[in-house]
């Protein structure tokens, strides 16, 4: 890192990491307690004034609540280990086992980005930046501000346009890698790739958008009022949000706006509606991969069964508590709560 009392802080200087509960101060030079720790001020029987312990975050009690499940033997055999940053914030690639990975924010909440896991290995070929970044524009005052956009896993796309300008960037630090060149010639970009980008740049939500705004406007020119003229809620990758509608209905889509098999409700009610299960099941098309069981809604269906066992799950689609053998499902909490069949 470099050394802050340097000028310019421009010094590389070299840091040790201290251990947990060895000795520390709060003004160390060359020293630091190590990843996921903190100096703090010791017991009244401690040897010393601060040592190191471990950050109290809620990632690192949810693995603590995970290890003292799995001494017990109340541990789900598909529920996965909670990982935590050197912050003891939840890392933001999350991988159901057998399933998809998709992108949580640093309290493990669910946000955009989903991706089969062939795509998704590493931390590096999915690091959900931009979907966060997305996530904290919407908390602040940024509607407004046109965003980058993102890809459909949650990374940054090292695409971007602004207006008529286009760049790549860098997938590391999203500073520019290349020069600007007008929309007109964006293929002539090194980061240009046809299996994710159109020559035109705008995904089909975005398309239809900017259509509907252009239409809106040439009305209100012509002082012509028309009802019913609204303009499509996007991702932030700039494909279709998986919740829209029609006239009579709510449905679940895919990224082109297409209803994916029959997850459809009448109106009014979509206050349940969530597709996360219809959205994975598209996500795991020809994946070679047993697909998760959905209602009627696209949600997931409470009870989820796989090889000869059944379990119950949350949202999200992820195990909660001990499977049952399939015969004996009626032992789980979710069908004692009334959760199944109906659903």
């Amino acid at each position: 890192m470099t050394d802050p009392s340097s000028p310019c802080a421009c010094c590389k200087l070299c840091l040790s990491y201290i251990g947990e509960n060895e000795p520390c101060s709060l003004n160390m030079n060359n020293q630091e307690c190590g990843p996921g720790l903190t100096c703090a001020a010791a017991s009244k029987n401690s040897k010393s004034d601060y040592i190191c312990v471990k950050m109290n975050t809620k990632c690192f009690e949810a693995q603590d609540e995970y290890e003292v499940r799995k001494l017990n033997g109340s541990l789900g055999m598909y529920e996965t280990r909670p990982r935590c940053d050197d912050n003891g914030d939840f890392i933001a690639r999350k991988c159901q086992p057998g399933g998809s990975c998709y992108c949580v924010d640093s309290n493990n909440n669910r946000i955009f980005g989903e991706s089969p896991p062939n795509y998704a290995a590493t931390d590096a070929a999915m690091n959900c930046e931009c979907s966060r970044a997305y996530q904290l524009a919407l908390a602040g005052s940024l509607q407004s501000v046109q965003f980058p956009h993102c890809l459909p896993n949650g990374n940054y796309d090292t695409l971007q346009c602004v207006n008529q300008a286009c760049f790549c960037i860098s997938s590391t630090n999203q500073t520019l890698s290349s020069s600007i060149q007008p929309i007109t010639a964006i293929t002539e970009l090194p980061c240009y790739n046809t299996d994710v980008h159109s020559a035109d740049y705008y995904r089909p939500c975005e398309m239809k958008r900017l259509k509907t705004k252009f239409f809106g406007n040439s009305y209100i020119r012509q002082n012509i009022t028309v009802l019913g003229l609204e303009q499509p809620d996007c991702s932030p990758d700039g494909f279709y949000q998986s919740i829209l509608q029609t006239e009579s209905t709510f449905y679940c889509a895919d990224p082109y706006g297409e209803k994916i098999e029959n997850f459809e409700i009448n109106k009014p009610d979509d206050s349940s509606m969530n597709c996360k299960c219809a959205r994975t099941r598209f996500w795991l098309t020809n994946q070679k991969l047993a697909k998760p069981i959905c209602c009627s809604n696209g949600n997931y269906r409470p009870i989820q069964c796989r090889g000869g066992v059944c379990f119950c799950v949350d949202d999200d689609g992820n195990q909660t508590g001990l499977e049952v053998q399939e015969n004996n499902l009626t032992e789980l909490q979710c069908y004692q709560l009334k959760q199944y069949p109906d659903c």
